[in-house]
């Protein structure tokens, strides 16, 4: 996991942070009935993960200081609802970023900001943020979990699975990779601070004011590298060009630079301020993006170039000391659930060969379905239109969301060749009306591509199950934790299930769905083997070669980023794979009560957990519907 006392950025955005994964063209249908479609882009990412999420900015409002105390089985509900109150304020006040994208008016929550600053990366903050993730658990668990409501029983085991499996990643804190190539702190700082929003003049100053000391932050970042350098843990070389290839390109002198075109754009539409006060704060900003903010780029990437040479492991964490214990509560952590690796592998295998007999029943039953599906082109280019088509297709199996509001925008050029498909940038618990979704016209392929992408990110996808989950009240504190399996894995479920909403008949819709479902499965199994088998390129060739994949390089290049990103996939497809697992459970065992939209309703009311908490939430509520129906 990342180092305590950071801000992660992944906490507000959904799916930033991928290079496409390189394109497996095929022409035709592979032993099996595995077709791979033509230029397809996958999706890299980390989600949102603020595994961090007790930062140090010094000891005022340290988590030490909420306490919870003896109580009567009456009282405990009231009590534990205000340590919750009483832990989400300090969890959200520890940075500014963490409060301004988690709170448009801390102040209207009783919540003060302090001075401008980034999180503490030093040394000294990494191991108070320790201290207070141990302090926040020990008085979680002086709560009676017997003398809580049902939902805050789901809140409390909630938070303690994810509090104990950090603590346990604590462990492993140099094996986190903060620059990663895709999804690093220096590729998504530029798409934070370009969408920080600007409500009245404080905002302006403190966003100034963290322009002013991105250079410290930086510096500690590199600190933090060297260190794992020093401990063997480096990135390959390979992975450090990106890198500085990076911060050399956006640490560029431009008059059209991102931050300098944002600032001036948010300023200009600032109606709380005077053309004076406009024209100074541009000043100001283009000062310190020139003075701070750029030089600060091109001096990490001068400092990266001086790590180059030090990686000792060139291969996945297998390799490395503990990096199979590291790897498999990474694994955990990312997924939501407690199967081991390799079982992991097995139920990933076990679909892929589900699927792949679909295709091929399919294919046998339709002559004409292979050719169609190389064929198909899909009508619509706008992806606005796309948006609202979906909004009103996914009504009969979810439910209705009325009110959210979300603008499409096209990734930044500076930003373009470094970012995913698409990502969505999470809106603020108490202004969750209004969401971005970003998309990268140079990673998506194709009309029938964008819309499901924009299924993925939009609706039914990230930004749907983000507002529904706001609206049937997610508590504030679970905002701020960190679970991909059930983000990630909702947004590819739904993504899986758009195929059908596209006005395709059912049997191409159908292998269309199931051949992305293998492709995203062999990254899966990469990612395991990679990782946690020790596979090296040779032998992921000849896993690849198995599904004719056979080009060195191609299946290179894809070695190199599952290394960049341990567990990526697996959030995506083992999450996919979850939900899956329980819709037809839950089918199975209520047959009478059970629905999609019944299914679906449940999964957004108990909102992001463990998939074995949510199996339970699941259990429960068709239960209740049974007994209703009874009655």
């Amino acid at each position: 996991m990342p180092p305590p006392g950071y801000y992660d950025f992944q906490s507000h955005i959904l799916d930033i942070g991928g290079l496409s994964a390189p394109e497996i063209c095929q022409d035709h249908i592979q032993q099996g009935g595995i077709m791979t479609l033509r230029k397809k882009c996958f999706l890299l990412s980390l989600s949102l993960v603020l595994l961090i999420f007790i930062g140090g900015c010094g000891e005022e409002g340290s988590l030490g200081e909420v306490l919870t105390f003896p109580s009567t089985r009456q009282e405990e509900p009231v009590l534990f609802d205000e340590f919750l109150d009483a832990a989400f304020a300090n969890l959200a006040s520890q940075d500014t970023l963490s409060l301004h994208f988690t709170l448009r008016d801390p102040a209207a929550s009783g919540i003060a900001r302090k001075d401008a600053a980034f999180a503490d990366l030093s040394a000294g903050g990494i191991e108070k943020s320790r201290r207070d993730m141990e302090s926040l658990l020990t008085q979680l668990e002086s709560f009676s979990p017997g003398r809580l409501t049902d939902r805050q029983r789901l809140v409390y085991d909630t938070l303690k699975e994810y509090l104990t499996l950090q603590l346990d990643l604590l462990e492993y804190t140099c094996y986190e990779e903060l620059l990663s190539p895709s999804s690093g702190l220096h590729v998504d700082l530029p798409i934070l601070l370009s969408e920080y929003v600007f409500s009245d003049k404080q905002d302006v100053e403190d966003y100034l004011a963290l322009l002013d000391k991105v250079d410290i932050y930086f510096s500690n970042i590199f600190s933090y590298e060297k260190e794992k350098s020093d401990l063997g843990l480096a990135m390959n070389d390979g992975a450090m060009d990106q890198v500085i290839s990076f911060c050399n390109t956006f640490g560029t002198e431009s008059e059209e630079h991102l931050l300098l075109a944002s600032f001036r754009r948010k300023i200009m539409e600032a109606d709380f301020l005077t053309d004076l006060e406009k024209e100074k704060y541009i000043d100001t900003n283009e000062n310190t993006v020139r003075d701070k903010v750029l030089p600060s780029y091109r001096a990490l990437a001068e400092k990266m170039e001086t790590l180059k040479g030090t990686c000792v492991n060139e291969e996945g964490l297998a390799h490395v000391s503990g990096g199979k214990d590291y790897y498999t509560l990474l694994v955990r952590q990312a997924t939501g659930t407690k199967d081991a690796p390799l079982m992991l592998s097995y139920r990933i295998r076990q679909q892929r060969e589900t699927d792949m007999g679909i295709m091929t029943s399919l294919f046998a039953a339709d002559p004409t379905l292979a050719s169609r599906c190389a064929g198909y082109q899909y009508e619509q280019s706008d992806p606005e239109l796309m948006l609202a088509s979906l909004q009103q297709a996914i009504t009969k199996d979810f439910p209705a969301c009325s009110g959210a509001f979300a603008s499409i925008s096209v990734v930044d050029d500076y930003l373009a060749p470094y970012t995913a498909p698409a990502f969505y940038l999470v809106a603020p618990i108490d202004d969750y009306q209004d969401n971005v979704i970003y998309y990268n016209p140079s990673k998506v392929s194709g009309n029938l591509d964008l819309f499901t992408t924009i299924a993925h990110e939009g609706f039914p996808g990230h930004l749907y199950q983000t507002v529904m989950s706001y609206s049937y009240g997610l508590e504030n504190v679970r905002s701020m934790l960190s679970f991909p399996g059930f983000t990630e894995g909702w947004a590819t479920y739904v993504e899986m299930i758009s195929y059908h909403y596209a006005g395709m008949d059912e049997s191409l819709a159908t292998v269309l769905e199931k051949n992305y479902s293998v492709i995203l499965s062999l990254y899966a199994t990469a990612d395991i083997g990679i990782h946690y088998r020790g596979w090296d390129v040779a032998q992921t060739l000849s896993f690849f070669s198995e599904y004719g994949i056979s080009d060195r390089e191609v299946v290179e290049e894809i070695y190199q980023m599952i290394l960049s990103d341990p567990a990526n996939y697996l959030k995506y497809y083992v999450g996919y794979l979850s939900f899956l697992s329980l819709r037809q459970e839950m089918a199975a065992k209520y047959p009478d009560t059970f629905t999609l939209y019944e299914f679906h309703k449940c999964i957004l009311e108990t909102g992001p957990t463990s998939f074995d908490l949510l199996e339970e939430e699941l259990d429960d509520y068709f239960l209740r519907l049974a007994a209703e129906a009874a009655a």
